[in-house]
């Protein structure tokens, strides 16, 4: 697999190294809720399925990290032999936290959906596999790693999609305090994206554009809240 994960990183250097670490940004948990977090008014079920997803996804995630604790390739390969954009992180490789979340919150959605909207938004697990594969491309997992956190991340976000299900309807309601409740959450994802680095300094742009996503889906959804 080391000579599988020096051939796509250096492949991954025909294409600017802006967009990969922009990819990479998907998985990382604040930038996922951001992205997802106008379901709250669109897919209500959907916000809740990926709600779900999340610590289940990060609960496996925890456990299969500390029962092997990976080194990361910055740890075990000379720096020369391939392009890595962040050599502070060296252990717990196995799996891929981010490729986790990203196929975490496309499963949920994607099994939400009808069989004739599914043939639709297969881009979600296009989306989700960019994402991982970015974290090739910066050199900070192994193709291993995001193999096994694809995997992760669907059975999470299938199982998530499952539970949804037979939340009922009440709780879709912008005036159910669940929903309410769990909006509390974009305060701290605005917050957050204006206020730490997620990943790379250079993604600071696109930090404060999901920032001003997250604030005008938050004064949304209150006004229709606070309506109802």
């Amino acid at each position: 697999m080391t000579e599988l994960f020096l051939l796509l990183n250096q492949l991954s250097g025909a294409l600017p190294a802006g967009l990969w670490m922009a990819l990479s940004m998907i998985g990382n948990g604040w930038a996922a809720f951001a992205l997802i977090f106008p379901l709250i008014l669109f897919m209500p079920r959907g916000f809740y399925a990926v709600v779900i997803a999340t610590p289940l996804a990060g609960a496996a995630s925890h456990l299969i990290k500390n029962a092997n604790d990976a080194l990361r390739p910055i740890a075990t390969l000379n720096p020369s032999e391939f392009i890595v954009l962040d050599e502070g992180l060296r252990r717990n490789a196995m799996p891929s936290g981010h490729t986790i979340t990203a196929f975490a919150v496309a499963a949920a959605v994607f099994f939400l959906l009808n069989a004739q909207q599914r043939r639709r938004h297969y881009w979600l697990f296009l989306v989700a596999g960019l994402a991982g594969f970015a974290r090739i491309a910066v050199g900070v997992h192994w193709v291993e790693d995001v193999l096994v956190g694809a995997i992760v991340g669907l059975v999470s976000g299938w199982a998530a999609a499952a539970i949804a299900r037979f939340i009922p309807e009440p709780a879709l309601s912008p005036a159910s305090w669940w929903l309410r409740v769990l909006s509390v959450w974009g305060v701290f994802c605005f917050y957050s994206l204006l206020t730490e680095s997620l990943d790379f300094d250079a993604n600071r742009p696109i930090q404060m554009l999901l920032a001003l996503t997250t604030l005008m889906t938050l004064v949304v959804f209150w006004k229709r809240s606070l309506r109802l």
